[in-house]
């Protein structure tokens, strides 16, 4: 080796200069990480709100079929009612249901 890379290896591999290579090099992993994570934090709170607005939707035509539901019902009770009262007609028992098979 010649006289110039002896003294930069030396004035490189210092104690000093190596511990502030290793601060350098663990500051910047650390901005690399904090700055993944943010990414990464609002990835997932945008997937969230997106989540979030697919429940409500959800919940809003769950609460609109459960209505509808609950109106049918009703108006099945008043036909059966009328069909009772009006009509004079009963559910048929099963010994008297016959099956016509093709």
């Amino acid at each position: 080796m010649n006289l110039l890379t002896v003294r930069l290896l030396r004035w490189f591999c210092s104690p000093a200069r190596l511990l502030a290579i290793c601060l350098l090099l663990a500051v910047a992993a650390s901005a690399l990480w904090v700055t993944y994570t943010a990414y990464l934090t609002r990835s997932l709170y945008q997937q969230m709100q997106t989540l979030g607005k697919a429940s409500d939707e959800l919940e809003h035509e769950y609460h609109r079929l459960l209505l509808e539901q609950s109106a049918k019902s009703d108006y099945t009770k008043l036909l059966q009612r009328l069909e009772q009262k009006q009509l004079t007609m009963v559910v048929p028992t099963p010994s008297e249901v016959v099956v016509i098979n093709d």
